[in-house]
Parts: C-alpha cells; sequence; structure tokens
C-alpha cells in the first residue's frame, strides 16, 4: 500500500542519515587519534628539546668551571714560571739577544695557531687568559733548536707546559720551549743557535704543537716581532 512504501522510503532515508553520521562520526574519530598523535609527538620533542637544553646548560656550566679552575692553574703556573725564569744562569753570554730583534731563527718549522696576547678558553665559557708566547701546529716529533745562545736554566716537566725547557741568554732575556716530547739538554748545558734542545709534542689539549715564548727584561714579549719573517 502507499503507507508501507512510504513508510519503508522513510525507513531508507533514516538507515542512510544515520549511515551518513556513522561515517561523519568515524572521520571525526580518525581526526581526533591523528590529531592525539601529532600531540604525542610534538609533546615528546618538547620533552627532548627541554632536556637537550638542560644538558646543554649544564655542559656550559661545566665548562665554564672547568675554564676557570684552568685559569687559576694557568695563573699559578705563569706565577712558578716567572720564578724559574729569573733563576740565574751559569756565566755570562758574549753575544747579546737584543741586536737581533726581528732576525732570530725559528725554534721548529710550524704554523702559528696562537698568538701572544689575550685568548678566551672555549667558545662558550667567556673566561679569557693571557697568553705569553705562541703556540706553534706542527708534526709530533720535529726537531726544536734554540734561537739564540745561552745557557739552559731549567729542562723538565711543568705544569700547563709538559716538558718544558728554558735558557738564559743574558741581559734578562730568556726563551721558553714548552709541550717537548723529550728535552735533549740538561740544566747547565751552554747552548749554541740551533742546538736542539729537544722535539715537539703534544699540549694538554692531545694536539701536536710547540709553545714558544721570549722574554726581555724578565717581562713576556711577543715573539713574532723578535723572529725572521716567514716567507
Amino acid at each position: 500500500t502507499r503507507l508501507d512504501r512510504d513508510r519503508l522510503q522513510q525507513h531508507a532515508q533514516t538507515v542512510q542519515s544515520l549511515e551518513r553520521e556513522r561515517r561523519t562520526l568515524e572521520s571525526r574519530a580518525r581526526e581526533f587519534s591523528a590529531m592525539q598523535e601529532k600531540a604525542a609527538v610534538a609533546q615528546l620533542a618538547l620533552d627532548r628539546a627541554v632536556a637537550s637544553r638542560s644538558a646543554l646548560m649544564k655542559s656550559i656550566d661545566e665548562r665554564r668551571d672547568l675554564a676557570a679552575q684552568l685559569a687559576k692553574e694557568l695563573e699559578a703556573a705563569h706565577q712558578r714560571l716567572q720564578a724559574a725564569v729569573t733563576q740565574p744562569g751559569a756565566g755570562p753570554v758574549l753575544v747579546p739577544i737584543r741586536p737581533f730583534r726581528g732576525q732570530l731563527p725559528w725554534p721548529a718549522e710550524g704554523i702559528v695557531v696562537g698568538r701572544f696576547g689575550r685568548q678566551q678558553v672555549g667558545r662558550t665559557a667567556g673566561i679569557d687568559v693571557s697568553r705569553n708566547g705562541i703556540e706553534m701546529s706542527l708534526p709530533e716529533g720535529r726537531p726544536v733548536t734554540a734561537v739564540h745562545e745561552g745557557v739552559v736554566t731549567f729542562a723538565g716537566p711543568f705544569t700547563a707546559y709538559g716538558n718544558l725547557v728554558i735558557i738564559d741568554h743574558g741581559g734578562g732575556a730568556a726563551t721558553l720551549y714548552g709541550h717537548l716530547a723529550d728535552p735533549n739538554v740538561n740544566k747547565g748545558d751552554r747552548v749554541s743557535a740551533g742546538t736542539a734542545v729537544g722535539s715537539s709534542g703534544r699540549n694538554p689539549g692531545g694536539n701536536p704543537s710547540l709553545y714558544f715564548e721570549l722574554r726581555i727584561d724578565g717581562q713576556p714579549v711577543d715573539p713574532l716581532q723578535w723572529l725572521r719573517k716567514q716567507p
């Protein structure tokens, strides 16, 4: 009958409407689930970022503490070094070093990687220390020679300088050769310009290196102003 057909049509429409609503709800449920997954991923990324930042801040603080400790140790080493440099040599030196300003031979063949003056310990530590000489990069084991005649006043291990040789050139002048693999001279030895005082070793950071310092009247001066110009 017509009434039955109308009821069937209405029922079919209701079923279709319910099916559409079901699909809509399922779609929204999938979207909500995807949003939850994205939120979980974002939260995980945030947690990792916070942890990474905390670790970075801790690392920076540790490096700052280490740099401060290093600065104190270097200052103490400089004071001890000053006392060692001022020890008198064994007798007069025939040829003074002062007339050879700008003409002294290099102690070894290498590249200057650390210049005279103030240096920063670490990029993020923000601690400055004074470099009283120059640092050269060169292959380990390369010969290191005296730049002028004089008398060895120290030869052996020294804090922050590794194996160190100090040569008194008379008239308040002295040269220092640090980070040596092994000294070839002993305290009291008289050396000439070009005499091998040792071979290059490694700095405290483990890099092949030579530290060279020149003092005039007991005060550090820029060695690059006294050494020959490199070609």
